[in-house]
């Protein structure tokens, strides 16, 4: 069974608010808000970079957002959890980025160099929000 990356943030979110709402305390209530604030926040700057990259490379935003969901959980940690405990096998994530580049070019008849600059272009993005947040704090 294939989890979209969507189902897979919700879970941990879920997990995650399940884990703090055990032995809760009342000054917790003001950092579950925040939570939800950064959680919305980065919502909207997926949609906001979505738009700005559609625009950018002149692809479909739908495209671009399917691009980078798929890649994201091509490459992410859960799924190697995943597949290591169904296989019964050392977890190991998928690093052969090069090749999922060339099978979403050949999927979406995009050119590579164009994928691969939206990825890098997306995760660059990722890092000055992440860099910015903490100076901020």
């Amino acid at each position: 069974m294939k989890m979209k990356t969507a189902e897979i943030i919700a879970i941990c979110i879920l997990t995650t608010v399940v884990i703090i709402g055990c032995g809760d305390k009342p000054e917790t209530a003001k950092k579950k808000s925040n939570d939800n604030l950064i959680t919305r926040r980065y919502a909207r700057v997926d949609k906001e970079m979505v738009a700005l990259l559609s625009v950018k490379y002149s692809v479909d935003e739908k495209v671009v957002e399917t691009l980078i969901h798929e890649y994201k959980n091509e490459h992410s940690y859960l799924r190697g959890l995943r597949k290591s405990i169904r296989d019964n096998v050392v977890m190991k994530t998928n690093d052969d980025y090069k090749s999922t580049i060339i099978s979403l070019s050949v999927k979406y008849s995009l050119p590579k160099e164009k994928i691969a600059s939206i990825f890098l272009d997306y995760k660059m993005y990722g890092m000055a929000t992440d860099v910015l947040d903490q100076l901020s704090e």
